[in-house]
């Protein structure tokens, strides 16, 4: 599948994903498909860069088997004598380590880290107190642990839209 192909699965998951939004305070099962589909979907965005350095290693032409990691350096090393392609990695990298390190992306991508190798997702419910006041009470919005003043829909459609920035600005180095 390519960078597009995951943003497109992504979007599918997102879609999924408001339509349960606002049934999981309430409803146990909501929530639970919900951090469910939060969590395949923070996989899903975390492909996304590297579906894209595939993609320039096939643009490239530098025959990396599908067998072999690919890593950056094992991208640098085929491309040793190709200057576009050295470029790209030159460009993907920084980029790809400035989503990784802000903390309104980084954060998210490390919970998908959390989800794959060690723990499950919890969301926790977050209430706004205002005391002497006769407006209803405010719903409680759910976030993540690692950004609880966030609302961990808002987190996941920052991120979607952080990576469709990532596949248009590399469609132009490509």
């Amino acid at each position: 599948m390519s960078a597009a192909g995951r943003l497109a699965k992504a979007k599918r998951q997102m879609a999924k994903l408001r339509a349960l939004h606002p049934r999981i305070g309430e409803d146990v099962q909501a929530r639970r498909e919900f951090i469910d589909l939060a969590e395949d979907c923070l996989v899903t965005l975390r492909s996304v860069p590297d579906h894209r350095l595939q993609e320039a290693s096939d643009k490239y032409g530098l025959g990396i088997d599908f067998t072999v990691r690919l890593f950056e350096r094992t991208y640098r090393k085929k491309a040793a004598n190709n200057q576009s392609a050295l470029d790209y990695v030159d460009w993907h990298g920084t980029e790809q380590k400035q989503i990784e390190t802000t903390s309104t992306y980084g954060l998210p991508l490390g919970r998908r880290d959390l989800v794959v190798h060690r723990t499950e997702t919890h969301l926790n419910p977050v209430f706004k107190v205002v005391l002497h006041s006769t407006a209803p009470p405010e719903p409680p919005h759910w976030s993540f642990p690692e950004i609880p003043h966030r609302d961990a829909l808002q987190v996941l459609e920052e991120l979607l839209a952080r990576m469709e920035r990532f596949v248009v600005d590399s469609d132009a180095r490509l």
